[in-house]
């Protein structure tokens, strides 16, 4: 064999094992050249490239820059990540992936708008990380303001709807009337249309003293409460109903009447009303709060006592008797007033002794009788009996009619209970002037709000929305007498005859708790 042929068979073997180390190295040159140096690849290790922090465009509206998605097990720790092998990952160059993210980025912008749904839906659907407590509480506020600022328009429109009649009727008076110049006290109350129903309800309830003062002694208790507003509003009139000033006075009853027309629609227009159903609503919004004042009372200790129960309720004892068999049967009920139908020429006291006498009702009993007797008794007193005297009834073609029939109008009244008798003097009453049951005048008449109950004057006032005259308390109740319509009487007590004031009055005076006084919804 020649040297040649040898050299070059050992050559061809030496350039073919060099050549496979070679293409096998410039294989992985490649490879590794290829690779980032933070690649799962290079680490053998899927390590998630690094979470940054949001900007606050992010923060705000939950924006992702770029396209890409990351799982959510972001927040699991790295050593309970599985191991993966490197081929099964790979590995796009950096500059081509920035460049394609930027892009991205760039397209997202140019056709997403930073308010579009599409970004909160990003947000929702897409969560990056936890939330730090920041981002919670500015994501927080953002919906939150967004939300309650599209209740309170709605609500607003629907009050608006509701109460524009009564609000232009308001502001329309205070843009014409002109302003008071006196400086001195009073008790008049402005009518900018047709609401003397209300006016002498309200001047009536002031003259009740002891009522007035428990709700002002409870005013902490019930301030707590947003359902109680309809005491806040009557709270400002009481504060300012001696106040000279006009423009405050319709703000209060303003605000008043509209608290009281949220329980009652009825009251939300300026039409012509009656006094005795307006005073009702309004005390048994009162009544009302009973089960969320005594949830506060039971969370918090505040002692509450409903001002109506406390001052204007009385139980009575229903007893219905068979007159077939004899059998009885009894129910209590509670009331805050008296309905007395209208006796022409009888004394209210003589009207309310009818009342309790025994009537026939229609009832079937067990033994198969259809005929028996019912019966009312007092079982408790009230420091204040409301009368409300049925001038008002339907004819037999269902027409509505006044009565104008004269009455006593009784300034004591002995009423029995099984607590014994109670002994009352006439305090306040409500007449309604005119000779139909549609249209007519409401005012109010009270005694002197300083004076005693044994006062020798006889000291009375007579409350005509604008109009207020001292008159002696004998000629207004002779001069009303087919007239009265609701009757107020306070228990007398033989060994304390005098008012005694609840309040002082100094407290109650004019817009102490600052209430504003541009008209609002």
């Amino acid at each position: 064999m020649s040297y040649t042929s040898m050299r070059g068979g050992r050559g061809e073997k030496g350039a073919g094992s060099s050549s496979a180390e070679r293409e096998e190295k410039e294989e992985k040159k490649k490879r590794k050249g290829c690779m980032r140096k933070d690649s799962p690849s290079a680490s053998k290790t899927p390590t998630k490239p690094p979470i940054r922090k949001r900007t606050l465009r992010e923060r705000l509206f939950g924006k992702l820059v770029g396209k890409k998605s990351v799982s959510k097990t972001d927040d699991r720790v790295p050593s309970s990540i599985p191991r993966v092998d490197s081929t099964d990952v790979p590995a796009p160059e950096t500059s081509s992936a920035e460049e394609n993210e930027k892009s991205d980025e760039k397209k997202q912008n140019d056709h997403i708008c930073k308010d579009s749904p599409s970004v909160a839906a990003t947000a929702t659907e897409d969560p990056i990380r936890k939330i730090h407590s920041d981002e919670h509480l500015v994501k927080k506020s953002v919906e939150t303001e967004s939300v309650l600022t599209t209740d309170e328009s709605d609500m607003g429109e629907k009050e608006n709807r509701l109460f524009s009649s009564l609000k232009k009727d308001f502001q329309n008076y205070m843009n014409t009337s002109e302003p008071s110049t006196s400086q001195k006290p009073n008790n008049k109350f402005p009518n900018p249309a047709q609401i003397c129903y209300m006016n002498s309800s309200l001047q009536s309830l002031l003259t009740l003293l002891e009522f007035i003062g428990d709700i002002s002694h409870q005013e902490a208790a019930w301030k707590m409460v947003p359902e109680a507003a309809v005491l806040m509003a009557f709270m400002r009139i009481v504060r300012c109903h001696q106040s000279p000033d006009n423009q405050k006075k319709l703000n209060a009853l303003y605000s008043f009447k509209k608290e009281v027309a949220r329980r009652s629609p009825e009251f939300s227009d300026m039409g012509q009303k009656d006094a005795h159903e307006f005073l009702m609503s309004f005390l048994e919004s009162i009544e009302e709060l009973n089960p969320v004042m005594t949830e506060l009372s039971n969370e918090t200790g505040i002692v509450y006592k409903c001002p109506v129960k406390a001052h204007l309720s009385f139980r009575m004892q229903n007893t219905r008797t068979c007159r077939s068999c004899g059998d009885s049967s009894g129910t209590e009920e509670m009331f805050n007033n008296l309905s007395l139908n209208l006796v022409p020429q009888d004394s209210v006291q003589d009207m309310l002794d009818r009342y309790l006498l025994e009537t026939d009702t229609d009832y079937r009993c067990a033994c198969g009788g259809t005929s028996s007797t019912q019966r009312y008794n007092f079982k408790t007193l009230p420091s204040f009996l409301i009368l409300h005297v049925k001038r008002f009834c339907y004819t037999s073609s269902m027409t509505l009619r006044k009565l104008q029939s004269n009455i006593n109008n009784s300034r004591e009244l002995l009423v029995s209970s099984q607590q014994g008798t109670g002994w009352y003097s006439v305090v306040s009453f409500i007449s309604h002037l005119g000779y139909n049951a549609t249209s007519g005048h409401y005012v109010s008449a009270g005694v002197q709000r300083d004076a005693s109950l044994d006062d020798v004057t006889d000291s009375w006032v007579i409350y005509d929305d604008n109009n207020v005259t001292s008159v002696k308390g004998e000629s207004v109740l002779s001069h009303h007498q087919k007239n009265a319509y609701i009757l107020f009487y306070k228990r007398r007590h033989p060994a304390k005859t005098v008012l005694s004031g609840c309040y002082s009055r100094t407290d109650l005076m004019e817009g102490e708790d600052g209430f504003p006084v541009s008209f609002s919804n």
